[in-house]
């Protein structure tokens, strides 16, 4: 991340390897593959901000804002939003949750000092020429983007010409293009079945952790679980607008959500009330 960031300032002569058209990709084959991986640490860092007291809060913080400089300096408008609704998810979780007052309390308080560190960083990356002109450029509607709605929209066509299906991997050569969304590739690719266990079992993880993010026993996975839930939603939503079946940390997440967890705290919670 430290060598991205130096890298695009011009710190660093490594922009042959890390940039792509003056977007970082670091180590990656794709700057938006490299910002979606950075969300989960960017929440992760945000959960041991909530959790911890002391000097190793300021440890958190500085990979909080480092992670969200990456996000930021990809360029990648799928990332951004899959960020902001990931901590989004995850603050609210944590607000809900049936942990100890004590945890709440904690979650509130160090929002505005995550607030604060990421506004000053961000107002001194955007401050620069070379930031606001590329994100000026971002911002705007991209050429690829009429082609890529195209491209969507004739694979819906042939998902409902082919039902079953036109075959895993085959939507680049029908088409000679990416469809750009895991949902329409999955439609057109392994049909109505496949696309519906797809979905289904995307939306059962999400709604497993999201569960344990309020109904474990234990604080700690209860927070753990939020971090999940939160990078679960980000990913889901980024995903209409991107092909991320092919993403490793995806199905990292996924299998998180199914990682065994002890609940109850709902129904402790209702025993004490009576």
């Amino acid at each position: 991340g430290l060598l991205g960031i130096a890298t695009s300032f011009g710190l660093l002569p490594l922009g042959s390897i890390m940039l792509h058209y003056g977007r970082l990709e670091g180590f990656f084959k794709d700057e938006n593959v490299f910002g979606a991986w950075c969300v989960p640490i960017c929440v992760y860092a945000i959960a041991r901000l909530v959790a911890l007291r002391g000097g190793r809060r300021w440890w958190w913080l500085a990979t909080l804002v480092i992670g969200a400089l990456v996000v930021l300096l990809t360029y990648s408008r799928g990332a951004w939003i899959n960020l902001a609704l990931s901590a989004a998810v995850f603050y609210i979780l944590r607000l809900v949750s049936v942990g100890s007052p004590r945890s709440k309390i904690i979650t509130i308080a160090a929002l505005p000092l995550a607030i604060t560190a990421l506004g000053v960083a961000l107002f001194e990356v955007l401050s620069m020429d070379a930031v606001q002109d590329m994100l000026e450029t971002r911002l705007k509607m991209q050429s690829y983007d009429t082609h890529r709605f195209a491209t969507q929209e004739e694979a819906v066509r042939a998902a409902l010409e082919h039902p079953l299906g036109i075959g895993p991997g085959q939507s680049e050569l029908v088409f000679e293009r990416a469809a750009h969304s895991t949902y329409v590739r999955s439609l057109v690719e392994n049909g109505f079945l496949g696309f519906l266990s797809l979905v289904a079992f995307m939306a059962l993880s999400g709604a497993r952790a999201a569960w344990y993010a309020v109904d474990a026993l234990d604080d700690e996975q209860q927070l753990l679980f939020a971090v999940v839930a939160g990078a679960m939603a980000g990913l889901l939503v980024e995903s209409l607008v991107i092909d991320s079946i092919h993403w490793r940390h995806f199905f990292v997440v996924l299998a998180l959500a199914w990682l065994p967890c002890r609940g109850g705290a709902l129904r402790r919670r209702r025993g004490a009330t009576r």
